[in-house]
């Protein structure tokens, strides 16, 4: 159903003048239904994750520069056959997936994904909207919001590679923000789990996430790297040298510099309160 649901829309989208009825209308869908108890009273749960997959193959086709100015680009000349999604309504719906404690995985995954693909157009348009959306929200609550989902997909028992993919896409986008960068510390530093060093030195990543573990891991680290300016999470995960020594030491060569450098920004390791003591006895 969802395919075929899909597909025509991507039909409308290649005949000219409908592209505004397809790509809008599944931004009012996901508007709509965004409200949690809405979905759960009327059974949307399928159309929302239509729409958010339609809005996502979108945002992801494949087109020229000058296409996707036309398309996306405010003052393009078809901006407005997309002018619903750059609404800051349509930001805080996607987010209010994200944070509802009732809303599926399979949902939080897509809005993730539109989210980071919204992110990834040309100029700030999104971005800017976003981020109203986030502040209205608060944004430490967003951020907690996808470091619990984060959590949540890597204890399940069929964890998913979208999740902790789009996921990592995201918390780097935030980190690169020095406003959001600032809330996703104070979740760190308040995480019992020790995120998000407990996704990136879990056991079980890599066969989660197959081919893309290299990738995954390298953008986790560039993550950690953003964070570990702050004196108390440099703290605490001091405790953790050994095993980003282990990632400097590893064969992935685009992985292995970047855990160097946080290596050295960790500082110089403390010794023992052993050899402490040893060190004492003789003064």
């Amino acid at each position: 159903m969802t395919q075929n649901v899909v597909a025509g829309m991507t039909m409308d989208m290649e005949q000219g003048n409908e592209e505004s009825i397809a790509f809008n209308y599944a931004c009012h869908l996901v508007r709509n239904y965004a409200n949690v108890q809405t979905i759960v009273v009327s059974g949307k749960y399928d159309l929302l994750e239509i729409s958010l997959v339609f809005c996502l193959l979108q945002l992801r086709l494949d087109v020229t520069p000058e296409q996707s100015a036309q398309l996306w680009v405010e003052e393009g000349e078809k901006a407005e056959l997309t002018s619903l999604f750059f609404e800051p309504s349509f930001a805080t719906c996607l987010l209010n997936i994200l944070v509802s404690g009732s809303t599926s995985d399979l949902l939080k995954t897509r809005a993730i994904q539109v989210l980071v693909a919204g992110l990834s157009l040309p100029s700030n348009r999104f971005a800017d909207m976003l981020i109203i959306a986030i502040d209205e929200i608060n944004r430490e609550n967003v951020v907690a919001a996808l470091c619990n989902a984060m959590n949540a997909t890597i204890r399940s028992n069929s964890p998913k590679a979208d999740m902790i993919q789009s996921s990592c896409d995201l918390l780097s986008i935030l980190v690169d923000n020095v406003a959001t960068r600032f809330d996703v510390t104070i979740v760190a530093r308040a995480s019992s789990a020790h995120f998000p060093l407990n996704i990136l030195f879990n056991e079980s990543l890599e066969t989660i996430m197959g081919a893309e573990h290299e990738n995954v891991i390298r953008k986790l680290l560039i993550i950690c790297k953003r964070l570990i300016d702050d004196p108390e999470l440099q703290q605490s995960w001091s405790q953790d040298r050994e095993q980003f020594n282990s990632l400097n030491m590893c064969t992935y060569h685009i992985v292995s510099p970047i855990a160097a450098e946080i290596v050295g920004m960790l500082g110089v390791e403390r010794e023992s309160d052993y050899s402490m003591q040893f060190a004492n006895s003789f003064l």
